[in-house]
Parts: structure tokens; sequence; C-alpha cells
């Protein structure tokens, strides 16, 4: 998907329930409800239901798994993203990638695998669409 002229992110965070300032740095494993936006140093995992973004200043050794995510920054680690991820040019990403949908601007770097998957098309053991409904006679 192109942005056109305008270098505003198609992943925007309005109303965060947790920020990680950039100079904190925390270890663990975090889960929420929430967004999440991280400008320091996280070690560990990091879950939410919601959108996370990663500032370009970010240093995360962790592995991240959130709706919709923006990556600016550095991270070591998998992430899965049930929508859409969002890379910028100043993302530096060492670990496997999977997402629904993927915007990359150039310069971005990823050293790992990259899956696209929609998880309403996933296919079930005997080849039909998980979604399909199966016909009695």
């Amino acid at each position: 998907m192109f942005k056109g002229q305008s270098n505003e992110p198609l992943i925007e965070i309005k109303d965060p329930e947790t920020i990680i300032g950039p100079s904190m740095s925390v270890s663990g494993d975090f889960k929420g409800n929430g967004d999440v936006i991280v400008d320091g140093k996280v070690k560990g995992t990091l879950k939410t239901k919601k959108d996370i973004h990663v500032g370009e200043e970010a240093v995360i050794s962790a592995d991240i798994v959130a709706e919709n995510a923006l990556i600016a920054g550095s991270v070591t680690g998998k992430i899965v993203v049930k929508s859409k991820l969002e890379i910028t040019s100043s993302a530096n990403i060492n670990g496997d990638v999977t997402a629904q949908s993927i915007d990359m601007e150039a310069g971005a770097t990823i050293n790992g695998t990259i899956t696209m998957e929609n998880p309403s098309k996933t296919k079930n053991e005997s080849g039909d669409s998980a979604t399909e409904k199966k016909k009695d006679d």
C-alpha cells in the first residue's frame, strides 16, 4: 500500500494504555488489552489485544504479539501481528515476522522469515476454508 505524499503512519495510537518512555528499561512478560507505545528498552515478551508502536529509539529483545503494529526501532524476537504491520525505514528487525498485511518502507531491514497469512482464510484439514459452512445432504 502506498502512502502518497504523506509521511504520516498508517497505524496511529491516540489513547495508549501503556507508555514505556525513552529513559525506561524494563524486563519481563507484559500482557495487556490496550494500546502500547515503546520508546525505551524492553526485554521479555510484549502481548496486547490492541496496537503497539515501537519508536525509532526503542530497543526491544522480546517476542511481540498485537492486533496492529508500527515498528520504527530495533526488535530482536518474533513478531506476530493479526492484522496490519507497518515497518518504517528506520526499523531493524532480527526475527521472524507474521502478519496479515505488511507495509514496509525502503531502508528497513529484516533478518528472518516473513509469513503473510489471513486467519479467516486458513484451510482446515479437508482443504475447505475454515469460514465455510458444511452443507448437510
